[in-house]
C-alpha cells in the first residue's frame, strides 16, 4: 500500500514493470497479487522487479520511490525455492548428479540415463537335434546369462519320455512315440524356453527336437530304410502290392516257381 505525505497527492505506479498477475489498485493505492513468470531461463532462480512510483504533491513537488519484488523460483512447488532446493524438480534424483550427468534438474521427465549392466547370453546346448526312435536324446542345458534367472520350459510340448530337471536345467531322456500315423516317418518338437531375469526383463529360445521313426528299430531310421519292417520284402514292392511296409505281419502273396502261394 502506499500512503503518500499529503491526502491530495496523486500515485502513479509504472504498472508495466509489474510482474504478470500482479496489479496496482488506485483507488486503494495498493499492489497486490500473485506474481507468475512463465520464461525462466535455463538456470534463472531469481528475478528482481523494480517498480518505479511517482508522488506528485498539490504544489507541483514530486517524490520517486521504487518498489522491489524477488520471486524466487520453485520449480516442483514444494515450498522450497530452487536456490535451497537440493532437488528442484523433485525426481528423485539431486540437482548435482543430474548436472553431473547432464540432465535438466528442472524437469523431472529429464533424468540421468540409466547405467545398463549388459547381461550375458543364454545358452542352451543341443537345442536343434534330431534323434532316431529308441534313442535317447543328447543331453540339453539351459544355461541363463545370469545365475539368479529363472527358466520356464514348456514341458506340455516334450515328447513322452524326455523330462526336463529344474534344479539342473537339463533335458534329457528317450523320445517316444505311439501314435505315428500311417506314412509318417518324422516328427519334430519345438520346446519353448523362457528366461526371465532379475530385472523383468525375458529372454524365449526354441528347442527343436526331431524324431526319426524307426519301425524295425535296425538303427536305420525309415527315411533312408529299404525295408522299414525288416519282414524281408522291400517297401517299395509292399507299397506296390498293397501290404504295410511298416507291419512284420502284413507281407505280400508271392507265386513261387512250382506254382505254391505262400504269404
Amino acid at each position: 500500500m502506499i500512503t503518500p505525505g499529503n491526502n491530495n497527492a496523486t500515485v502513479t505506479v509504472d504498472e508495466s514493470k509489474l510482474p504478470n498477475g500482479v496489479t496496482y489498485d488506485p483507488a486503494t493505492k495498493t499492489v497486490s497479487g500473485t506474481p507468475a513468470v512463465t520464461d525462466w531461463g535455463p538456470n534463472e532462480e531469481t528475478r528482481k522487479f523494480e517498480i518505479p512510483v511517482v508522488v506528485t504533491n498539490p504544489d507541483g513537488s514530486k517524490v520517486t520511490k521504487t518498489i522491489e519484488i524477488t520471486i524466487q523460483r520453485d520449480t516442483d512447488r514444494d515450498g522450497n525455492p530452487d536456490v535451497t532446493d537440493p532437488d528442484d524438480d523433485n525426481d528423485g534424483v539431486t540437482d548435482i548428479e543430474e548436472n553431473a550427468k547432464g540432465s535438466n534438474p528442472k524437469d523431472a521427465n529429464s533424468r540421468p540415463a540409466a547405467v545398463i549392466t549388459p547381461i550375458a547370453p543364454t545358452t542352451i546346448s543341443n537345442p536343434t537335434q534330431s534323434v532316431f526312435e529308441g534313442n535317447p536324446i543328447a543331453n540339453i542345458v539351459i544355461t541363463p546369462g545370469n545365475s539368479n534367472a529363472t527358466v520356464t520350459v514348456d514341458e506340455s510340448k516334450l515328447p513322452n519320455g524326455v523330462t526336463y530337471d529344474p534344479t539342473t536345467k537339463t533335458i534329457s531322456g528317450t523320445p517316444d512315440v505311439n501314435d505315428w500315423g500311417p506314412n509318417e516317418e518324422t516328427r519334430t518338437f519345438e520346446i519353448s524356453v523362457v528366461v526371465t531375469n532379475p530385472d523383468g526383463s525375458k529372454v524365449t529360445k526354441t528347442i527343436e527336437i526331431t524324431l526319426q521313426r524307426d519301425t524295425d528299430r535296425d538303427g536305420d531310421p525309415d527315411v533312408t530304410d529299404l525295408d522299414d519292417d525288416n519282414d524281408g520284402v522291400t517297401d517299395v514292392e509292399e507299397i506296390a502290392k498293397g501290404s504295410n511296409p511298416k507291419d512284420a505281419n502284413s507281407k505280400t502273396c508271392s507265386c513261387s516257381t512250382s506254382k505254391q502261394w505262400w504269404c
